[in-house]
């Protein structure tokens, strides 16, 4: 079965609905996935409008619902969807929690992360980057408590997900090819090339508006919209949201490299 070891979050939730149904239908997964392409624009359109204007709110909200490829993923049924939704969710609730100091909005960041890691196995590389990227942004402000309470709301989630893999999923894919297989790819030359070319392609030329890629706009975006606001530390905390969240983008972007380096699958394909 191919990606047998994938986490069950949207796999469990189809079966729960058929049981509800009392049949098996193909209209709870086309809705699930609806449901979560939608939450994710209207995510973007209330964190943006929160924290920005609501004039820059309803231009994000035209350039993520007007990319081909966004509205491609929310109609293949994919888990890619729901990932990219509490992958945002996580990085809005950290901002949020920067901003304005309640436990809570830590406490479901680390909930949304561990959901993020039941959606889909890149989701644990994420939880594990939000929690290192929490961690030693607490630890320069010499406090442990947002630790705690990041790690307190990612339990039970994570718990679930470590379990199916830990009782029930096969060996990861990834490691099926042994240790001198792996050491192998990493110093592959090639291997390297199509993942750059790759890259450079995804980030600048594909999935955005008339052959611009999503990150070239986002980047315009940011340097004529940005504002001392955004940019400046919490007071008195010296936090920086905005530091915090290319962070981790920076670095899921990074595992994401190092994951295609070591795939078992042909590069071109996968």
């Amino acid at each position: 079965i191919f990606h047998a070891d994938y986490p069950l979050l949207l796999a469990s939730n189809t079966a729960a609905r058929w049981d509800i149904l009392n049949k098996e239908t193909p209209y709870v997964p086309m809705f699930q996935s609806v449901l979560y392409a939608i939450a994710a624009l209207g995510l973007t359109f209330g964190a943006l409008g929160r924290f920005k204007s609501t004039g820059q709110a309803s231009l994000g909200l035209i350039l993520l619902g007007g990319v081909p490829f966004y509205l491609l993923e929310g109609g293949r049924q994919t888990a890619d969807l729901p990932l990219a939704f509490f992958m945002l969710a996580t990085v809005v609730l950290i901002f949020s929690y920067y901003e304005k100091k309640r436990v809570s909005l830590l406490i479901f960041a680390g909930f949304t992360a561990a959901l993020a890691a039941w959606t889909k196995n890149e989701g644990l590389l994420f939880l594990l980057i939000v929690g290192a990227v929490v961690a030693i942004n607490e630890l320069r402000l010499r406090s442990f408590r947002g630790i705690l309470y990041f790690v307190a709301g990612s339990v039970v989630p994570l718990c679930v997900a470590l379990y199916f893999k830990v009782a029930l999923a096969p060996a990861s894919e990834f490691l099926s090819g042994g240790l001198s297989k792996i050491l192998q790819d990493i110093v592959d030359p090639a291997r390297h090339g199509i993942i750059l070319a790759y890259f450079k392609n995804i980030f600048l030329f594909s999935n955005g508006w008339y052959r611009v890629g999503i990150l070239p706009i986002l980047c315009v975006y940011f340097l004529v919209f940005h504002t001392r606001k955004a940019q400046a530390a919490v007071p008195g905390e010296g936090s920086n949201p905005v530091f915090i969240g290319f962070a981790i983008f920076t670095l899921q972007i990074i595992g994401y490299y190092a994951f295609y380096l070591i795939s078992p699958y042909e590069l071109d394909w996968h």
